[in-house]
């Protein structure tokens, strides 16, 4: 389950957004939380880390909130 306060994104990403997306998924608590769950292997397939380490949802890296706002 997700709260609200993310949306998930299709995107073909330059790599300074790459970046900053990625940085920002490493503060974000609840995306931090999922990323426990999913290297425990109790989550829904649905949820991956992609190569670079990125939490992804149904193969979309998921853009926290506060990369929304810049």
């Amino acid at each position: 389950e997700i709260e609200n306060s993310m949306m998930m994104m299709a995107l073909v990403a330059q790599p300074e957004l790459l970046r900053q997306i990625l940085e920002e998924q490493g503060r974000d608590s609840e995306i931090e939380s999922i990323r426990g769950r999913i290297m425990q292997g109790i989550i829904e397939p649905e949820w991956t880390l992609g190569t670079d380490g990125g939490v992804r949802y149904k193969k979309k890296l998921v853009v926290p909130v506060k990369c929304q706002e810049q």
